[in-house]
C-alpha cells in the first residue's frame, strides 16, 4: 500500500468544506493507500505547503492526493512541482486520478496568467473609479454666499 498525503485547501465558505474534501478522499484512496499526513491550508495568509515539501523531501509519502487540481493550483509553482518529482511524490485527484508533471505545470501557467488578469483588471477599476470621482468633483458648483 502506497503512503500518502492528503492536501486539502479551502478559500472560502462556498468552496468544499474542509470535512468534505477528507472525505471524499478517504472514499476514493482509502483502500489503496496509508493515509499518513495531511495538509490544510484556510485562507489566504496559510501555508502548510513548506511543511508538505519538507516531509516529501523526507521521503514520509509516495503519493499527493487532492480533490481536484485546482485546490493545490494557487500554491503551485515550477519549484514546487520540480520539488515533488525530485521527491519522487506522484500527484493524484480524485477526480482525474493521477495527473502528470506537464499538467501540473501547465495548471501553473493557468493559474498565474489567471491572477495577473485579475490583478490588472482590479488596477483599471480602481483607475476608473478615481477617473469618475474626480470628474464628478470637477463638475460640482460651488456653493454661494
Amino acid at each position: 500500500m502506497k503512503k500518502a498525503a492528503v492536501y486539502i485547501r479551502v478559500g472560502n465558505a462556498a468552496q468544499l468544506s474542509a470535512d468534505r474534501q477528507r472525505e471524499e478522499l478517504h472514499a476514493k484512496f482509502g483502500d489503496t493507500h496509508e493515509i499518513v499526513a495531511e495538509y490544510q491550508d484556510t485562507g489566504p495568509g496559510s501555508s502548510s505547503l513548506k511543511k508538505l515539501l519538507e516531509d516529501a523531501a523526507q521521503g514520509k509519502f509516495d503519493v499527493l492526493l487532492c480533490t481536484d487540481i485546482t485546490r493545490l493550483a494557487r500554491r503551485l509553482s515550477p519549484e514546487v512541482v520540480t520539488a515533488l518529482r525530485d521527491a519522487g511524490v506522484r500527484v493524484m485527484t480524485a477526480n482525474r486520478g493521477e495527473v502528470q508533471d506537464a499538467d501540473l505545470l501547465t495548471q501553473t501557467v493557468i493559474t498565474q496568467s489567471a491572477k495577473t488578469y485579475s490583478e490588472w483588471m482590479s488596477d483599471r477599476i480602481k483607475q476608473g473609479i478615481r477617473a469618475s470621482k474626480n470628474a464628478a468633483s470637477r463638475k460640482r458648483p460651488t456653493p454661494k454666499k
